[in-house]
């Protein structure tokens, strides 16, 4: 009788320490499942932000800097960028003596593209300049032959246009509509939350999406050419609050870095990304 109570005990120990070890086996399964899905989160989230950084600015083949204010992470606002979603074919120019603009003609959009557009962007690839077309006293017209942007007051466009040849479409230039990405953190510590909102062209900004969780901390360096030629230029790498007069046209990269608090006690962890950027005014050598 004692054996078999002797059995029955050590039986019962040896299951006890199975289900101990099995449930000590799960938990540790189910931090690292929690632990790969966040750093997934996170890969996604870097992956996100680089294809949008690639695109700022772009208009076309035209190239417009970021700006400090645009690019600082200081406060709520961490980045915001612009970049050209959709082109409208110009159809006619209307030119003064002096080769400034007075009225464009666009081609028509399908009724599902028509929108009442805020802002048009009016880029050219020779120059590499924007001319923005929201100030007020521009008016944009629907019509049944297309669109007509007509100005208040003459404008020189970002490049020069022969006068003498009134409604000339030069190929170089081209009108964009605009879309604004925006990222934010949101709460305090560590447990703070990565947002990104969406605005396109003639629309209100769209309810912000929730991109990741538990992000401790968020930073962007940029990468600068400082001066031109081989022996002059170097490249330096700064925060946004760092740069300086043109630094912003002469960015080559960016490197994103998110520092996540996975589980509570734990290291963080940290994922960066380094995205590469074509300055605005390019550093050539001495050469060329």
């Amino acid at each position: 009788m004692l054996e078999m109570m002797l059995a029955m005990t050590l039986g019962l120990l040896a299951i006890a320490l199975s289900i101990g070890g099995v449930h000590y086996f799960h938990e540790r399964l189910a931090q690292s499942q929690q632990q790969l899905e966040r750093e997934q989160d996170a890969h996604y989230a870097l992956q996100q932000m680089g294809r949008d950084l690639r695109m700022a600015g772009r208009f076309g083949c035209a190239s417009v800097p970021l700006s400090a204010e645009e690019g600082a992470p200081q406060g709520a606002q961490l980045l915001q960028l612009r970049f050209g979603r959709q082109a409208l074919a110009i159809t006619r120019l209307a030119v003064d003596h002096a080769g400034h603009l007075s009225e464009l003609r666009l081609r028509a959009p399908t009724e599902a593209e028509w929108r009442d557009w805020r802002e048009l962007v009016l880029a050219s690839c020779l120059q590499r300049h924007e001319l923005r077309l929201s100030a007020p006293g521009a008016s944009l017209q629907h019509h049944p032959e297309g669109l007509r942007l007509q100005l208040a007051a003459p404008q020189a466009p970002p490049v020069a246009i022969d006068a003498a040849q009134p409604g000339q479409h030069l190929p170089s230039l081209g009108v964009w509509l605009p879309a604004a990405h925006r990222y934010f953190l949101s709460g305090a510590g560590d447990g703070r939350q990565l947002w990104r909102s969406r605005q396109l062209a003639g629309a209100e900004a769209e309810p912000p999406a929730l991109l990741l969780e538990g992000v401790r901390a968020f930073s962007i360096r940029y990468g600068v050419w400082r001066g031109c030629g081989t022996a002059a230029s170097e490249l330096v790498e700064l925060p946004a609050a760092a740069l300086q007069g043109d630094d912003w046209k002469h960015l080559r990269s960016a490197r994103l870095e998110l520092t996540l608090q996975i589980r509570e006690g734990g290291q963080p962890w940290t994922q960066s990304l380094s995205v590469a950027l074509n300055p605005v005014q390019p550093c050539l050598s001495a050469s060329l």
